[in-house]
């Protein structure tokens, strides 16, 4: 009978330590459950502030692109103009629900050296001289007007400091329908002249005498090649005219030299419209060679739908048609030929195909090539040869026509600004570029 109470008395007691150890457990999963919520919302939080604080930057970038520009366009009237037009470009912004408004201090004038990409700030006396602006563009505490956070509060963070730098130099009359930033040659009777494609396609009986060449190195035309507009060398080198070559217009320096920064592919070769690109006018694979080598060839033909493209190479051959519908981008990291009276572009609309290349190889036009477009290819070397015809614009670190090539300006391409903000303008037109 002993034993029976003390047996039963032993049971209450493992049942009441049970119970207990059961109402320990569960206010140790609550906490730990309020921990790990927490935690899931501080890092949730984190994630939509650090979103918002990214798009802020982001605008804010925009308006530091675009003041810097229009600063640098204007520094040809004087230090002065320059800072009340960044500040003017500034304030028509809005960002994050605020209009930017630019500091004095925010806009620097200075030189932009090209060799080490480096800005130097100019003395006040010497601003005169200056090629080149750089502004900030910024929300912080200090000037009353830093970003609001969403979520981090909680944490006790309640604002943050963002900001945005960028550099422009001045692109001066150094602009126009060819520009080669090391040199540029016309041989055999090549010649270069300008019209505008808003006003109808291009004739020979009107057309316009803008159709400038510009270097930071040497210009030199031999063979009867003609210039039908300026041709502006860089500081210290010269226009050199051989053989019946002349110029019409201009052939002093502009003293400043194009600047062509190189070609951001940023995340193109992963996000691009080449999923709409179909089989080709004979129902053949494009892309023969692998999946981003463009080839076409014996009078085959390709349409590619407006948008923005990524190929490591393109190549047409033997009469190749390549035809663009709505304004397309093409990127290239190879090799770019076009051969044997292939024609790109057959809307004849050069404003509608901007090629970017950024590879440093050769690009090649052969044989009575008819070209409609932007080429541009700042490390590249551009080589038109045997009768191309090219309507357009052609930027690149050296140009060289050959063989009666023909090169007509387009001007309304000056209203492009393909690459973050670098405007090709016409001639006698103040434009500027980025460059940082």
């Amino acid at each position: 009978m002993v034993k029976r109470k003390t047996s039963r008395k032993r049971n209450l007691a493992q049942r009441a330590s049970f119970l207990m150890w059961r109402r320990d457990e569960r206010g140790s999963v609550g906490t730990i459950t309020a921990i790990f919520l927490t935690v899931l919302i501080g890092f949730a939080g984190l994630v939509i502030d650090m979103g918002h604080l990214f798009v802020v930057r982001s605008n804010l970038q925009n308006v530091a692109d675009s003041a810097s520009l229009a600063a640098a366009s204007s520094l040809g009237y004087g230090p002065d103009e320059a800072r009340n037009q960044a500040q003017l470009i500034a304030h028509k912004h809005a960002v994050d629900g605020t209009l930017v408004t630019l500091a004095l201090a925010d806009i620097e004038l200075g030189t932009w050296d090209k060799e080490t990409k480096t800005f130097t700030v100019l003395d006040p006396a010497q601003e005169q001289n200056a090629d080149s602006v750089r502004v900030t563009a910024q929300r912080t505490l200090t000037r009353d007007n830093p970003v609001p956070l969403f979520f981090m509060p909680i944490l006790g963070r309640d604002t943050s400091d963002v900001g945005a730098i960028s550099v422009a130099t001045r692109a001066g009359d150094c602009m126009g329908g060819i520009i080669g930033e090391t040199r540029i040659t016309l041989n055999s009777s090549a010649t270069t002249d300008s019209y505008n494609s808003d006003s109808g396609p291009y004739s020979a009986a009107s057309a316009g005498d803008n159709g400038d060449v510009c270097s930071c190195g040497d210009i030199e035309l031999n063979s009867s090649a003609v210039v039908n507009g300026d041709a502006h060398a860089g500081p210290g080198h010269s226009v050199t005219m051989n053989s019946s070559a002349y110029v019409t217009g201009s052939t002093s320096s502009s003293g400043s030299c194009p600047v062509l920064p190189d070609v951001e592919l940023g995340d193109i070769a992963t996000i691009n419209d080449n999923g709409n690109i179909g089989l080709t006018d004979d129902g053949n694979s494009p892309f023969p060679s692998g999946p981003y080598a463009l080839e076409l060839s014996s009078s085959d033909g390709l349409t590619l739908p407006g948008g923005e493209y990524y190929f490591t190479s393109v190549a047409l051959n033997s009469g190749a048609t390549l035809r663009v519908e709505g304004p397309t981008v093409m990127y290239v990291t190879g090799t770019f030929a076009v051969n044997s009276s292939g024609i790109m572009n057959t809307g004849q609309n050069p404003a509608d195909l901007v090629v970017m290349i950024s590879s440093t190889g050769d690009v090649q036009l052969n044989s009575s090539v008819n070209f409609y477009g932007v080429i541009y290819a700042p490390n590249a070397h551009v080589v038109n040869n045997s009768g191309v015809e090219f309507y357009g614009s052609i930027m690149a670190e050296e140009v060289t026509l050959n063989s009666s090539v023909q090169v007509h300006y387009d001007e309304a391409v000056s209203d492009l600004a393909f690459l973050d903000g670098m405007e090709v303008a016409s001639s006698g037109t103040a434009s500027s570029t980025l460059v940082r």
